[in-house]
């Protein structure tokens, strides 16, 4: 049997009895060593979650770095955790830009986009630095026309943290340049 858990999400939680043999999904347990970035109630969540997917007798996590994370924080079993990275399909090609979904949000031709939680945890304070740290580089370089122009768009629902980010946007010598 093959059941999906995806911590804090209780649409996917485990049944309570298991076939002697299932698999389960455990997309992160970034609540483990930061527990600081949630909720009370979403902490307890994931912690059942997790407490459920021990019963299965294999767990699937999507990167190395969760499996560490699994071993290290939550003392899972190395040999009862398999790593399947996720992917989009091989079908998917990304087509032309809209131009006039750009020209509606404001959005010129040389652009990084980010698409996710605005969230501590996605580290996009850490992505507005960047953005920043590449204009100032490229500022007074004849030729860069493009990254002079480079905007950031972040687009996604505030989450955990969003007062921070929104503060770091503010601060930013370039947060004309980024786009919510």
């Amino acid at each position: 049997s093959f059941f999906t858990s995806n911590p804090g999400n209780t649409a996917g939680m485990l049944p309570l009895a298991l076939p002697k043999r299932s698999v389960t999904v455990i997309h992160d347990v970034t609540f483990l060593p930061h527990p600081d970035w949630y909720s009370w109630r979403d902490e307890r969540l994931q912690k059942i979650a997790l407490a459920r997917a021990r019963q299965a007798s294999t767990v699937i996590v999507p990167s190395d770095y969760t499996r560490d994370e699994m071993i290290h924080h939550a003392h899972f079993s190395a040999d009862k955790i398999h790593v399947v990275p996720l992917a989009p399909d091989p079908e998917y090609k990304p087509g032309p830009t809209d131009q006039s979904v750009l020209k509606k949000y404001g959005v010129g031709e040389s652009y990084i986009i980010y698409v996710g939680r605005l969230d501590a945890k996605k580290n996009v304070e850490i992505i507005i630095k960047a953005h920043s740290h590449i204009l100032n580089l490229s500022a007074g370089k004849a030729g860069n026309m493009r990254m002079k122009d480079l905007q950031l768009v972040l687009v996604g629902a505030p989450g955990f943290g969003w007062k921070k980010i929104a503060q770091a946007i503010k601060s930013s010598p370039h947060g004309s340049c980024i786009k919510v």
